[in-house]
């Protein structure tokens, strides 16, 4: 029954390895612990195989198992992140590009992250002073901020389902969207126009508009924004959709990633 558990390893990969990272995977996007079966069920993994690889993981710290018997991502997968996050090419790359951007639209921008456990984490920000800069670990709620929605729209169908269905939709401002239908007919929308807007909805006043940057793959974990935009009657939301469209497509060539779609620019 081998053959019918094979997951995406082919050619020269070693199938453990591309399990171990399948299952390090699931359990960052889905956003909640899962117990061995369910991790078996999803990655079509047999019951001694996915146990193998689960102690194997617990064993080298990346994984623990919580009071529940559910198992969990560890603090160590954060800290290689952080680690990692000195040396991102797209960070510098934003650095440089934002603070232009920044200057000339008279805002500021950010860099996020998906983090799965239904949040995104702030990884760079122009200027330094964030408007996350008083939550823990720079915490970006998903369901009421730009850069948050297009990382959401941006999740695989399923993931992206389950997450919303477990999002507490807490009204934050008048604006903020509080129903689960409403939240996915926008996530649809942001997917196929190639942006997302925060019309108030994080905090009174305050504008977003942001765009998913690309993996070389095609997947989005990272996506850009410019907030605290001027809106009036001579600048509307519109007037920045260009601008960081084309920050994102930047960036997402520094990741790798080609097929930009030219009709979003």
């Amino acid at each position: 029954m081998e053959n019918q558990n094979k997951t995406i390893g082919q050619g020269n990969n070693n199938t453990s390895v591309v399990r171990a990272f399948d299952i390090l995977e699931l359990l960052n996007t889905c956003g909640y612990p899962l117990t061995v079966a369910d991790i078996c069920r999803e990655l079509s993994l047999n019951r001694i195989t996915c146990n193998n690889l689960v102690k194997t993981l617990i064993s080298k710290k990346y994984l623990y198992k919580n009071d529940s018997g559910k198992i969990c991502l560890t603090g160590k997968v954060y800290v290689m992140g952080q680690i990692f996050k000195e040396g991102f090419p797209i960070i510098e790359m934003f650095n440089t590009l934002a603070a232009e951007i920044t200057k000339q639209y008279n805002c500021a921008s950010h860099l996020v992250t998906f983090a799965g456990l239904n949040q995104g984490i702030l990884l760079a920000q122009v200027p330094s002073v964030s408007i996350y800069a008083n939550t823990l670990h720079l915490y970006v709620p998903l369901y009421c901020t730009g850069a948050g929605k297009v990382l959401l729209a941006h999740q695989p169908q399923k993931n992206a389902d389950t997450m919303v269905s477990s999002l507490e939709l807490t009204p934050l401002t008048d604006q903020t969207i509080t129903s689960k239908e409403v939240l996915k007919k926008e996530l649809i929308k942001i997917k196929e126009s190639g942006y997302g807007i925060d019309n108030c909805e994080y905090m009174p006043g305050l504008y977003c508009v942001s765009a998913p940057v690309f993996n070389m793959d095609g997947s989005v974990n990272t996506a850009v924004s410019l907030t605290n935009l001027i809106i009036n009657d001579e600048l509307r939301i519109e007037h920045y959709i260009q601008p960081i469209q084309q920050l994102a497509q930047t960036l997402s060539q520094v990741s790798g990633y080609k097929k930009m779609r030219l009709d979003l620019l």
